[in-house]
Formats: structure tokens, sequence, C-alpha cells
């Protein structure tokens, strides 16, 4: 929305959190656990201890543009009413959270912060949605 509409909503009354995992983590999950006998025929949860909520989801976008974007504050409802997609959780009892612990523990997997994930991934598609 902010490359191709030119704004960027900020959902201001949604209670609901979300985690994220940078695709780069996923990989390196797969690696060390195809190579490590101790995880196989395990589970592991992948996703980033840092829990996150619509304002920080608008924070991070943000940062990563690196120059003056739009904000459109706006209520989920408004958001739905514009045929905005809100693609994550909005009342806190859709949220579902989940614990990573295992996977740093025992994969020693360190997950991206979500700032410099959100920067790497914005920087990877500008120009997909930019020519779109």
């Amino acid at each position: 929305m902010m490359v191709q509409k030119g704004f960027l909503p900020r959902i201001e009354n949604a209670k609901g959190r979300f985690q994220f995992v940078y695709v780069r983590d996923v990989a390196q999950a797969i690696a060390v656990s195809i190579s490590n006998p101790a995880a196989f025929n395990q589970s592991y949860n992948l996703c980033n201890p840092q829990q996150v909520d619509y304002p920080l989801l608008a924070d991070a976008l943000t940062a990563a543009a690196g120059t003056h974007v739009e904000i459109r504050r706006m209520t989920w409802e408004q958001a739905q009413e514009q045929g905005i997609p809100l693609p994550f959780a909005v009342q806190e009892q859709e949220t579902e959270l989940y614990n990573s612990e295992k996977s740093m523990c025992e994969l020693g997997i360190v997950y991206t912060p979500l700032n410099a994930g959100m920067k790497k991934t914005y920087h990877a598609f500008y120009q997909v949605y930019r020519d779109n």
C-alpha cells in the first residue's frame, strides 16, 4: 500500500498481536535441522519471540521505507469498510502466539529483529510493487 497507493494505514484500535519470522531465519532452521540428527522427528515453532501489534507494524514499515510515508490513522472497522486487507488478528481473542524457545535452544536460531527484517523485506520487494 505504501508503494502502490502512497499511504500506510495505521490501525489504532486493533487489540490483536502476532509474530513474524524472517525468511532467512526459516532457511537457517531448515539447514540446521536436516544436518542435526537430534532434530529428526522433532517439531519446532519458528516465530520471532517479539510480539507485534498494528501500531508497531506501522512504525516498522515507516522506518523500513527510509523516506516520508503518509500515515492514515483509522480504526480496523474503517479499514474494512475501505477494503484494506488486514492480514492479522484485530481482536485480542483472535490472537494466537507461539513459543520459539525450543528452536532457539535446540537449533541455536537467533531471530532477526522486526525492524531489520522489515527493512530487508521492504527493499527486496520495493521494485516488484513499484512497477505494478
